[in-house]
């Protein structure tokens, strides 16, 4: 929940930064979230490809190869490590 509010401030709060610190107009402090709409297009793209890439890799190296639903824990591992832990 914590990060869904961060999300929230951080996206409505954007076109403001932009506006007020560094002078943007209206249309321009709206294209910097051209970067975060590509970037979250190219994370979901190559995210996806790179979790079904693990899962058929873990999948076909079972014997017999029958998909399991664990399986799909192990294409989650790398955003394990990349993500930062709370105490």
């Amino acid at each position: 929940m914590f990060r869904l509010l961060y999300l929230f401030l951080l996206l409505t709060h954007y076109a403001a930064l932009y506006s007020t610190t560094y002078g943007f107009g209206p249309g321009l402090s709206g294209l910097a979230y051209l970067g975060l709409g590509v970037g979250f297009i190219l994370a979901t793209l190559f995210g996806a490809r790179i979790g079904n890439g693990i899962y058929h890799k873990v999948w076909s190296s079972s014997f017999p190869p029958m998909p399991i639903p664990h399986y799909q824990a192990h294409s989650s591992q790398p955003k394990g490590v990349a993500e930062p832990r709370r105490k």
